[in-house]
């Protein structure tokens, strides 16, 4: 008897800027420093905050691993790409808002696009 699978939760997008290297090295520096200080309580959003277990990042690309999803970034030459494949439909809402949400906010100043 074969089991079917069911494939994980996937999100993706592109960050439209002339920097894609020094902003996804500044997405992966946050998740990074939130691993080594936990904070202990309720995010913006008002779930519980959930720890990143791993962060790193290069000049071309870069993981975040949070246990119940995985982050992959990806820098281009005019854009990064960031995709995300999660355990559940809940996880991914939460990866993709802070997919979406975080790039804006680092990127005010350069009015970065997320598509």
């Amino acid at each position: 008897m074969r089991r079917s699978r069911t494939a994980a939760p996937v999100f993706s997008c592109h960050v439209r800027t002339d920097r894609p290297s020094g902003y996804l090295a500044q997405l992966c520096v946050h998740p990074s420093q939130m691993h080594v200080r936990p904070r202990p309580g309720l995010h913006h959003d008002g779930k519980a905050t959930r720890r990143t277990e791993h962060a790193d990042s290069s000049d071309t690309g870069g993981t975040i691993d949070v246990g119940w999803g995985r982050c992959t970034l990806q820098a281009g030459p005019q854009s990064s790409i960031l995709r995300a494949a999660v355990t559940d439909q809940d996880s991914l809402q939460h990866l993709q808002h802070l997919m979406t949400a975080r790039p804006q906010k680092i990127g005010e100043s350069d009015a970065l696009q997320v598509i």
